[in-house]
């Protein structure tokens, strides 16, 4: 009988905590993404800043992978000294300054476009989603949204 009460006990604490936690959830991604509230002529816009920085940042994202490579190599060579790597430490500076530098761009023009309450939140859901292990939600059939998502999934990237 006493164990019988305690595993009772386990499971309403733990149904209790199952309703706490819903009741604290978060409407479902794509409601989010909706009560963002943006019309077609911004989500266009929106697509051309992203996009317009996407091959930028890929590009730079190349190079400093390219970078760590060729370092990785010189570090096996058994004479590398500091002055030999260098350039290419420079080189792959250079490159992470150029991602950063165009993120921040892109950030602010975000910001100046739909101003600075949806590019909070548009930011933070940006960053839920490059978190999400599963996939967000069921299919979304307005394709408003899907572009929308589409942009946050290139600025969580």
């Amino acid at each position: 009988m006493g164990i019988l009460r305690r595993q009772a006990l386990v499971l309403l604490l733990l149904l209790g905590a199952a309703g706490a936690y819903a009741d604290d959830a978060k409407p479902p991604f794509a409601t989010q993404v909706k009560a963002l509230g943006l019309s077609d002529g911004e989500i266009q816009n929106l697509e051309d800043c992203v996009l317009g920085s996407y091959q930028l940042i890929v590009a730079a994202r190349a190079d400093v992978t390219s970078d760590r490579a060729i370092l990785t190599r010189q570090l096996l060579l058994p004479n590398t000294s500091l002055k030999d790597l260098e350039p290419t430490v420079r080189h792959s500076i250079e490159a992470e300054m150029k991602i950063r530098m165009a993120e921040f761009d892109r950030q602010l023009k975000i910001r100046k476009l739909i101003g600075n309450k949806r590019w909070a939140s548009l930011m933070d859901m940006a960053t839920n989603l490059k978190k999400q292990t599963a996939p967000q939600d069921d299919p979304v059939d307005d394709s408003q949204t899907n572009r929308i998502i589409n942009l946050l999934r290139v600025l969580g990237s």
